[in-house]
């Protein structure tokens, strides 16, 4: 689920998250305003791309990344 906020002093209870909004007071260069800071633990650039969604032709291969890297670049839209 997309959209809850994390905490540190969260209760202890198990939900399985693929993203957390760590942030929503972040700063990024060339961008007015606060931006939110997340944390993905699943690696949807491959789901997309694997499953055919959000304009990829659909594959049959997956990395099995558990951790990735992706530094938002002008132009990214959500």
């Amino acid at each position: 689920m997309i959209g809850r906020s994390y905490k540190e002093t969260a209760s202890a209870f198990y939900v399985s998250y693929g993203m957390w909004q760590k942030s929503d007071k972040g700063f990024i260069n060339g961008i007015s305003g606060n931006v939110d800071l997340d944390v993905s633990y699943k690696n949807y650039p491959e789901i997309m791309k694997s499953k055919g969604l959000n304009g990829f032709s659909k594959s049959n291969s997956s990395t099995n990344t558990k951790y990735f890297e992706y530094t938002v670049k002008k132009g990214d839209t959500l």
